[in-house]
């Protein structure tokens, strides 16, 4: 494969303990809509449809927030989903994240995006995300 596969992994598997006491263990804060309409988790996968296609957004999650997901992402396909065996904080999640990835896309190139964010300029935070992608492209081996 000459260019390798533009994959985003929305990493929403928060324990809700941040933003308490609106946020909670069974509620956290990117199942809320904090800033609009939509829960922060559905803006996070508008704003990474502009950069690539739905079928390569994976969302890396907790296993006991499946149901919620499956609810703010009704068209998000279940093998998009990354379910953590055991919630370890980001880098952990991140690592078992992109090595799920890396099973199907062995030549991703790979962005990890927080999904309870507050992006106050999202066109330019797509533009700069689709500019690290084209670098990639243009250099996958730097």
């Amino acid at each position: 494969m000459n260019t390798p596969e533009h994959i985003i992994v929305i990493l929403a598997g928060g324990s809700g303990t941040r933003l308490w006491p609106l946020s909670r263990k069974n509620s956290p804060k990117q199942f809320h809509a904090l800033l609009g309409e939509q829960s922060l988790l559905q803006d996070t996968y508008d704003r990474c449809l502009t950069v690539t296609p739905a079928e390569h957004i994976f969302i890396c999650t907790a296993a006991p927030y499946a149901e919620q997901i499956t609810k703010d992402l009704p068209l998000v396909s279940l093998d998009r989903i990354i379910f953590e065996p055991v919630a370890r904080n980001t880098a952990p999640a991140i690592a078992y994240a992109v090595r799920a990835v890396q099973n199907i896309y062995p030549e991703a190139a790979i962005a990890t995006i927080s999904s309870d964010h507050a992006i106050a300029n999202p066109a330019e935070f797509t533009h700069s995300l689709t500019i690290a992608f084209e670098a990639l492209t243009a250099h996958p081996d730097s």
